[in-house]
């Protein structure tokens, strides 16, 4: 892939995870605005205090990671340990045919 286009992708992926970050505080400093003081009469909040409720949230119930970093539970790791080494490497190189998006079984070794 091109160099320009890994860093398009980079940035409108950076883009796209600061905005959902930006949406969801906004939902939670809306929610807690409407439902907290009618329910319980505390005070509004702002942007600032709903990232901070949003973040605590998260490391309260142990997410502190996003989705894409947490690590798997070694499935493939136990797949490959029971496949022969021609099957190893098939499976390697589906593996990275997938992340890549491109055909790795044409490349010359």
């Amino acid at each position: 892939m091109n160099v320009w286009k890994l860093r398009a992708k980079f940035m409108l992926n950076m883009t796209g995870g600061i905005c959902m970050i930006a949406l969801v505080v906004g939902i939670v400093m809306w929610l807690w605005n409407w439902l907290v003081p009618s329910i319980t009469g505390w005070s509004n909040i702002n942007y600032w205090q709903a990232l901070g409720l949003t973040l605590l949230f998260r490391f309260l119930n142990g997410n502190i990671l996003p989705p894409m970093f947490h690590i798997k539970k070694r499935g493939s790791f136990e797949k490959m340990k029971k496949m022969s080494v021609e099957e190893r490497s098939a499976f390697i190189r589906r593996q990275l045919s997938r992340l890549s998006h491109e055909d790795i079984d044409n490349e010359k070794a």
